[in-house]
């Protein structure tokens, strides 16, 4: 099976969506890498979940899809120099090997940011599976949380292993 590395390219400021539309238009295969967070629209009051560029201003495209005189078509895409290049103008290579450790960890949100002091959160693996609890404090992938069991217990655990809890 071939190896097909990737390269970044530059995108105009907050054009990274519409870079990747106009990309896919033009028969290219980019991938923009997300990650989830909380936001509240201007002038809101409530935190919605929504996506972001894990990198933003740029976007992976596989090395076969470069071809500078299309990118001058693409909208989004900074016109000069769009290809993210060494000194010497050799495109900058992403091992594909990367990008699928990118894909994975994207797919098993370990980039989201979505949980918050106060969130009802369930917890998912070990002793207390099953149980629901409250986030009290979050910090290098860890959780601690209170669950009203038993009078109260505090239980701290890797983020990985609580999700939030279903709604009733």
């Amino acid at each position: 099976m071939a190896r097909t590395d990737w390269t970044a390219l530059v995108t105009d400021p907050a054009q990274e969506y519409l870079a990747r539309s106009e990309l896919e238009r033009l028969g290219m295969h980019p991938y923009l890498p997300q990650v989830r967070r909380r936001w509240t629209a201007p002038h809101g009051r409530t935190k919605h979940l929504r996506n972001f560029p894990l990198f933003p201003r740029y976007i992976f495209i596989p090395l076969n899809d470069v071809d500078p005189s299309m990118f001058a078509l693409c909208r989004g895409v900074r016109k000069y120099k769009p290809v993210v290049s060494d000194q010497s103008g050799r495109p900058w290579r992403v091992y594909n090997s990367h990008i699928q450790l990118i894909r994975t960890a994207e797919q098993l949100r370990h980039f989201d940011d979505t949980f918050q002091k106060g969130d009802k959160v369930q917890i998912n693996n070990g002793l207390f599976e099953g149980i629901e609890a409250f986030l009290e404090n979050s910090s290098n992938n860890m959780v601690e949380l209170f669950a009203p069991l038993l009078g109260g217990a505090r239980v701290k655990l890797p983020t990985h292993d609580i999700s939030h809890a279903p709604a009733n």
